[in-house]
């Protein structure tokens, strides 16, 4: 009876834990810069879980002073992405609102910001990707995969966790000439991090990237700093046909 017993606990405790290991936070409005030093030549990216044409956003002072900005909209898959850009400097040691608004609804904040007293100028180094792949994964319990095709892109020389968020990645799509006019506004901006991800691998997120179907697919890329200085461009092809199945991590 004992082992019986003990068999039955630890095969709940499994359960908890399965059920556990796929542990996603609700959709919500991401946005960048979000530090207490942010460049006073600053842009605002905001990032939509879902596209949302009657919403839009402005920029003010913690005192309630709007910020003249020009103002942005891209977005690929079920994401929106918003950018203002200031149309001057903005004051330095000074808190800022991202304001929100939503048909009638009146304004409302969705991040605050702060300025420091630094100027960032100059292209961002980008060494461009290590390897990348566009896969289609076999979902499992638990494990928050969804069968969607993704592309996954490893960047070469990844940078500092801490530095991640100052920097974001903008990706355009080759034209029908197989061209890529990176004067265009990009299809989308995605965070930065070690790998860049595209489309929809978890269920914890949106979709960020709709795919053409194409034998090669030629996508643009700019390593792009919280002031919206830009690297040079790195370019991919994928065959977007044929997604294989990622290896286990």
């Amino acid at each position: 009876m004992k082992t019986v017993v003990v068999a039955v606990i630890l095969a709940i405790l499994v359960r908890a834990e399965e059920a556990g290991a796929c542990s996603c936070i609700g959709p919500h409005v991401v946005f960048s810069p979000s530090s207490t030093d942010a460049p006073v030549n600053s842009t605002i990216v905001i990032w939509l879980p879902e596209a949302k044409p009657s919403t839009t956003f402005s920029l003010r002072k913690q005192t309630g002073d709007a910020v003249p900005v020009d103002y942005r909209t891209m977005g690929s898959g079920g994401m929106g992405v918003i950018e203002l850009v200031p149309r001057s400097k903005l004051e330095p040691r000074t808190e800022y609102e991202i304001m929100e608004v939503a048909g009638s609804d009146p304004p409302k904040s969705v991040g605050r910001f702060e300025t420091g007293t630094r100027v960032l100028a100059g292209r961002p180094a980008f060494a461009g990707f290590a390897k990348s792949g566009y896969y289609k994964a076999v979902p499992v319990c638990c494990m928050c995969r969804t069968a969607d095709p993704y592309a996954e892109l490893e960047i070469k020389d990844p940078m500092p966790e801490d530095k991640s968020g100052d920097f974001r990645v903008a990706v355009w799509i080759a034209g029908a000439d197989g061209k890529i006019d990176y004067s265009r506004t990009p299809t989308t901006y995605t965070q930065a991090d070690s790998s860049i991800w595209l489309g929809h691998p978890s269920i914890c997120s949106p979709a960020n990237f709709s795919f053409p179907k194409s034998r090669a697919l030629k996508l643009g890329f700019k390593l792009v700093d919280v002031a919206g200085n830009a690297s040079t461009p790195t370019e991919v092809t994928l065959d977007t046909t044929k997604p294989v199945k990622p290896a286990e991590r």
